[in-house]
């Protein structure tokens, strides 16, 4: 993992920020396996700077700790005290869901999660919830062995799904987006954002399937949203001169007026996944969730451009740290990974601007003058910025881990080589003077490393509060979740209908 101090962070060009990470290595973190890596969990940064992350998958194994949690001020893993979300019509405990869209809820003190898929999951396995769905898995190669095939089903959080943090308690709300014949709306690697004014939850782009399998990237003509005050779900239209393309990949960020929502980058996939999508060249909007009205972003000066599966902060409402994720090449050929950040000035949101020097000296930022700022402790944006270097370090290494020899040995020697460099060294974490505000998650732009020791082959990807320290959550007896049995269950999906009622 990487750390960037803002609070020492000298005023200075925006270009030389990307040399000024520091490595991090975890302290010894009891009860937390050091060698099992995970790939697309859910993730959300909490109040306290703490990393949550959900599930994700690991091809070989279930997932010993679904939950994981780091404390930067510790520099420590926890693994969730207690079981973890046990979906029992479909698959109990270990069902590893990847890909949902995630967001911490600051009146509950909970986390959301929807959407997403499964992997391993049981060929031709019949989901339920009110009623049974069937044939919605489908077979794709491991990346890590080609000759490997691995099952993948559409169905990961059927409902709306929430973690208490407080209690530890999960719960599913009785209510689901449906769309033609009465088919749940599953959507994967979409962004959700919280909206403390009407207390819903937006959801924008991100890719579904349907019931015979096709997928298509969704559009932002409108918007899915869960309104956490009732438990129901709808969608409203928007509108605007221009509205973006259908994407997924991006971020979506809540400015500091409340009201609006800015969306970075992404990508248009097209129905064949195994195609690797367009990046989008209508690249930054602002959604005002007032008048639902889409406005496009002019392109500020030295503007990185379209990017995909990058990171997005916002610093004190009024620097958005645009970092990494995919590029164009130079030449023709497949998207490739990229290494710059910019920081854009979003204190008018009506006048955005590339900074070139920061901190910026003519908006008073609190990293440059003590650190006065109104919102989290210096230890939650600790956190924040520990937690978005973690998610791009593990991130490029992944996008360059794909495009290496298909050879198995090769390839996982090589990824095991590249976190033994990110282990190499250690630094304290230091408190950040700045205010970080949240309510925005990207599906598949966060990853953790939770290394519990020095030890040169082992590896890990993973996502999770700062629940204190916790028991080791074992596996079930299952070894094969290709051919695991899994519950076969009457349910089913409506707006408003209960998770055991059938339909007439």
């Amino acid at each position: 993992m990487y750390e960037l101090n803002l609070n020492s962070l000298s005023q200075g060009p925006v270009s030389d920020i990307v040399n000024k990470w520091t490595l991090i290595t975890p302290n010894p973190s009891p009860g937390v396996p050091q060698d099992e890596y995970r790939y697309g969990s859910q993730f959300v940064v909490l109040p306290d700077g703490s990393l949550f992350f959900d599930g994700g998958y690991n091809e070989d194994h279930p997932l010993v700790a679904r939950n994981i949690t780091y404390n930067p001020q510790k520099n420590i893993w926890a693994v969730l005290p207690g079981r973890g979300y046990n979906d029992t019509k479909n698959g109990g405990i270990y069902r590893q869901v990847y890909s949902a869209a995630a967001v911490y809820l600051p009146d509950t003190n909970s986390v959301a999660f929807y959407g997403g898929r499964e992997l391993n999951a049981a060929l031709n396995f019949t989901y339920t919830i009110k009623k049974p769905f069937a044939n919605l898995t489908y077979e794709i190669s491991s990346e890590q062995d080609p000759s490997k095939k691995l099952v993948v089903g559409i169905y990961g959080y059927g409902y709306l799904t929430e973690l208490n943090l407080d209690t530890g308690i999960w719960t599913s709300s009785n209510t689901y987006p449906a769309g033609l014949h009465n088919f749940p709306i599953i959507h994967s690697y979409a962004t959700a954002t919280y909206h403390p004014g009407s207390k819903k939850i937006i959801y924008l782009g991100g890719f579904s399937k349907d019931e015979f399998l096709v997928g298509s990237t969704n559009q932002l003509d409108r918007y899915q949203f869960y309104d956490t005050r009732t438990a129901d779900w709808g969608g409203k239209g928007t509108n605007g001169f221009i509205t973006p393309t259908s994407r997924l990949g991006h971020t979506a960020t809540l400015l500091n007026s409340g009201n609006n929502i800015l969306v970075y980058g992404g990508i248009l996939q097209t129905n064949d996944e195994t195609v690797e999508g367009k990046l989008s060249p209508d690249y930054m909007f602002d959604l005002d969730l007032n008048t639902l009205t889409w406005t496009v972003i002019n392109k500020p000066t030295n503007s990185l451009g379209p990017r995909a599966f990058h990171s997005a902060v916002l610093v004190n409402g009024t620097s958005l740290f645009i970092m990494f994720g995919k590029k164009d090449p130079e030449t023709a050929g497949s998207l490739v990974a990229a290494n710059d950040i910019m920081v854009l000035n979003v204190t008018d949101r009506n006048a955005i601007t590339s900074l070139n020097i920061y901190p910026n000296p003519t908006n008073g930022d609190p990293a440059s003058n003590g650190g006065q700022s109104k919102g989290l402790s210096g230890g939650a944006i600790a956190g924040i910025v520990v937690g978005v270097v973690a998610v791009i370090a593990i991130l490029v290494l992944a996008a360059l881990y794909r495009k290496k020899s298909k050879d198995k040995a090769k390839r996982k020697k090589e990824l095991r080589d590249n976190y033994t460099a990110i282990d190499g060294e250690y630094k304290e974490v230091q408190p950040f003077s700045a205010e970080f505000l949240g309510g925005s998650t990207g599906a598949e732009n966060t990853s953790a490393q939770p290394s519990a020791s020095g030890k040169p082959n082992q590896y890990a990807k993973t996502y999770s509060p700062d629940l204190a320290d916790s028991n080791l959550i074992k596996p079930d007896v299952y070894t094969d979740l290709q051919t695991k049995p899994k519950p076969d269950v009457y349910g089913g999906f409506h707006s408003k209908d209960k998770p055991d009622v059938e339909d007439d």
